[in-house]
């Protein structure tokens, strides 16, 4: 994946993220898993398991969207400069002892 396509994704994630009606979406759907694991017989396991990895599955997909906004937020971050790199020789045991 290249810094174009992370971009480019990343601003779609970020701004569905934000938005009111995906929020308003993923909570209606997990309304709707809970009705209908409501509405299953109590020997429906199966039903019930199918029910609950469409829940795992739509919350995995939420993930990867926010693995996108994150992505995004750190490519365009700009990088601050503190200034010169400065090193002190004092510091390192490889400099030559002063007092001799």
């Amino acid at each position: 994946m290249n810094a174009e396509m992370i971009r480019r994704l990343g601003e779609f994630s970020t701004a569905l993220l934000a938005s009111p009606e995906f929020k308003d979406l993923n909570a209606l759907f997990e309304q709707q898993i809970a009705v209908d694991v409501l509405g299953t017989k109590p020997d429906d396991a199966v039903e019930r398991e199918r029910i609950y990895a469409m829940l795992q599955g739509s919350r995995a997909f939420t993930s990867h969207i926010e693995r996108f906004a994150n992505d995004y937020a750190i490519l365009i971050t700009p990088v601050v400069d503190t200034g010169p790199d400065e090193d002190d020789p004092s510091v390192h045991d490889i400099s030559p002892d002063e007092s001799l």
